[in-house]
């Protein structure tokens, strides 16, 4: 645009300018769009950053509406189309600004709004995983691990159900958040069984070192390679002893390994390695203890090994196994 069209818009914008017979052609020559959209900016800018706006915008769109429809056209479609182009224009000039700042406030909620991600291992199955920082790990039948797409500035899972973890070093703390306590690592190789229905959360450590915090108080023990930290849920208390570590981590290699373990114990772990539910007598529960491997084989197999050192039958419907005293009738 020539500088006397741009003065004479700005006296039309001004009302200062009553000849207007030249603005239509402004908008029509698509020469004039870069200069038409300087000008506009400039006008948006100036509402914008004073506190009592002297000039109102509103009375150019009235304007420019006026004058486009008082001048005589060939056809009324030709009218319509011309008018909407125009307004079309200014519209698009007028609301970049807000455009911009409506993606800007969009982007910035989605950034600051937490994203996870969750893994998760199904009943009668265990799952291998991959963290973002290198760290490996499995979950046991019927677990969950979660964790934020932030995971790299801060090393923190929260964890459901038993998990195998092997940590990468680093100089930030890796958590494992379980209900009312966390294990605290820089890089080791531990395990956590935190299942809902267990009356005790258990770390075993294989190597390394942990520090098994307290929600409560914050208070913490550590233990060392070799060391069982267990978390009473309802007491609280946290109290640590030496273990064979092996029979609390065979399960990631597909074992199952029991030393003189109460019955009760051995069906809440068969229940979950062969997804079913174990209905046992309870003159069994604690009167039978067990040490045995369970690798490869099925259920129905394990029942009978049992039958052969143990007062007891069983009866599968289903998916329920009814364990029964052996002079007693099957359970209902």
């Amino acid at each position: 645009m020539k500088k006397k069209e741009i003065s004479d818009l700005e006296m039309y914008f001004q009302n200062k300018e009553s000849n207007s017979s030249w603005i239509e052609y402004l908008f029509e020559d698509e020469n004039n769009e870069p200069d038409l959209k300087q000008q506009f900016n400039k006008k948006w800018n100036e509402t914008v950053n004073r506190p009592t706006p002297e000039i109102d915008l509103k009375h150019i769109l009235y304007k420019i509406h006026f004058d486009i429809n008082t001048k005589e056209k060939d056809t009324q479609i030709s009218m319509s189309r011309r008018l909407y182009n125009q307004i079309s224009k200014i519209a698009v000039i007028l609301l970049l600004p807000l455009l911009g700042l409506g993606i800007f406030l969009t982007i910035k909620q989605w950034n600051d709004t937490p994203q996870f991600s969750e893994i998760i291992a199904p009943k009668g199955e265990k799952v291998q995983f991959v963290l973002p920082d290198g760290s490996t790990g499995y979950l046991n039948s019927g677990s969950s691990l979660k964790y934020a797409s932030s995971f790299r500035k801060k090393r923190r899972v929260e964890l459901n159900g038993e998990g195998f973890f092997n940590v990468e070093h680093d100089k930030k703390t890796f958590t494992v958040q379980v209900q009312n306590m966390k294990v605290e690592v820089h890089g080791t190789r531990f395990n956590v069984c935190a299942y809902d229905d267990d009356s005790d959360i258990v770390t075993t450590l294989e190597e390394g070192s942990v520090s098994v915090v307290r929600d409560v108080d914050g208070e913490k023990i550590k233990i060392a390679p070799g060391q069982q930290a267990v978390y009473n849920k309802s007491t609280h208390e946290i109290k640590d002893k030496k273990v064979d570590v092996d029979l609390y981590v065979s399960w990631k290699d597909n074992m199952l390994r029991f030393q003189n373990a109460p019955f009760a114990d051995v069906v809440k772990k068969m229940e979950r390695w062969y997804d079913v539910k174990i209905v046992l007598d309870d003159k069994l529960k604690y009167t039978q203890r067990y040490t045995m491997t369970i690798k490869t084989e099925s259920l129905r197999e394990m029942l009978n090994l049992m039958i052969v050192t143990t007062p007891m039958k069983y009866e599968i419907k289903e998916d329920i196994v009814y364990i029964t005293f052996k002079n007693c009738m099957p359970m209902k």
